[in-house]
């Protein structure tokens, strides 16, 4: 069976052609030159260059030009395979360093993710040795009051961060931060530091630990965080906890990685 698609009638779109680029590349993690997608599409010269283009302004693809140039799905369509992937596929991707986590940390841990402006959790595990903490698969993780929700939204664009914090802030504990002045300091210090944590700033008596995941050509948009009762979590937050949650980040980062590359094959 052939990749190429059939020579263009006049009547194919120029949006279809698009499509069809991304979707060849998408086949193709490694990347292809310009030459290689043209043969593929039945597509000519000035054809592909005006399409690949197109795409490279758009951040779509990225690539360069010229001689043994190759292309590949670029970041914003990276970001887009992430927020298309469902919470099966992100469960199955983090299942296992999730349960490495709470077996380790002793806690309840989940993943949080980015959709739209709003931060909900995606998976979790909790420790074999006691039933923890539990976070509901999907529940709306607050972008002020709790840690997850800051570890993500600390690394947004200027424009995210004031869509998700127009509303009123809504104090749940004497704890909450609810000046934006404290929110946005706080993220500072997120930024600086690495980890994000919130002591009954949401529930009293419960605490929780987060860190950002780093995607290569993503940047932030899951966080790995473990909670539990604030006398157990507080006195091993920097000693233990935060070296745990950095190290599964990392790991969490390159699986889910993976998984996006997956989508595309």
């Amino acid at each position: 069976m052939s990749n190429q698609a059939p020579a263009d009638s006049g009547r194919t779109r120029p949006l279809e052609r698009y499509v069809q680029i991304l979707e060849t590349l998408a086949a193709f993690p490694e990347g292809l030159s310009a030459t290689q997608i043209g043969q593929m599409l039945g597509l000519d010269k000035s054809a592909m260059t005006r399409l690949l283009g197109g795409l490279l302004d758009s951040h779509l693809i990225e690539g360069t030009s010229g001689r043994g140039g190759v292309y590949r799905i670029g970041a914003r369509m990276t970001r887009l395979l992430h927020q298309s992937a469902d919470a099966a596929q992100i469960e199955a991707a983090s299942r296992h360093h999730l349960k490495q986590l709470a077996e380790s940390s002793g806690e309840t841990c989940f993943i949080a993710r980015l959709v739209g402006q709003e931060i909900r959790s995606v998976a979790m595990e909790t420790p074999d040795s006691r039933i923890g903490v539990y976070v509901t698969p999907g529940h709306p993780l607050l972008p002020h009051a709790t840690a997850s929700g800051k570890a993500i939204m600390a690394f947004q664009s200027k424009e995210t961060v004031r869509a998700a914090l127009r509303a009123p802030l809504q104090r749940y504990t004497p704890a909450t931060k609810v000046p934006r002045t404290a929110v946005m300091a706080d993220y500072e210090t997120i930024r600086s530091r690495g980890w994000a944590v919130e002591i009954g700033e949401h529930v009293e008596g419960l605490a929780t630990v987060a860190c950002p995941i780093q995607i290569a050509g993503l940047g932030v948009y899951y966080s790995v965080g473990l909670t539990g009762p604030t006398e157990r979590i507080r006195p091993r937050i920097e000693s233990k906890l935060v070296p745990l949650l950095k190290d599964t980040a990392h790991r969490l980062g390159l699986a889910l990685h993976g998984s996006a590359g997956s989508q595309q094959g």
